[in-house]
């Protein structure tokens, strides 16, 4: 989880990739506006090659600010080639 954040932080498709499922994988990437700061807040569960992490969510706005207020989520990993990776597959939206 931390190495894709900061891969998602600093823009950095390589390492976004290596850290991603194959179902997600990108060929370019943009640094957000302002970083997102996770921290894991429970303990994984697993399930086969498949698991869920708990983990706290927030934006941080300004570096002599604090950041905003944290939203607990729970974030699914998938064991791909013997690595877990973030999984996170966006839905379309209907219409």
């Amino acid at each position: 989880m931390r190495r894709y954040f900061d891969a998602y932080n600093a823009g950095d498709v390589q390492a976004l990739n290596e850290n991603s499922c194959a179902a997600t994988q990108r060929t370019e990437a943009t640094p957000p506006p302002y970083p997102t700061i996770v921290r894991i807040v429970g303990t994984p569960v697993i399930t086969g090659d498949s698991a869920s992490v708990p983990v706290s969510m927030s934006i941080s706005t300004d570096k002599f600010s604090p950041p905003s207020p944290s939203s607990t989520v729970t974030l699914p990993l998938v064991r791909d080639g013997g690595r877990w990776t973030f999984c996170l597959v966006e839905r379309p939206a209907n219409g």
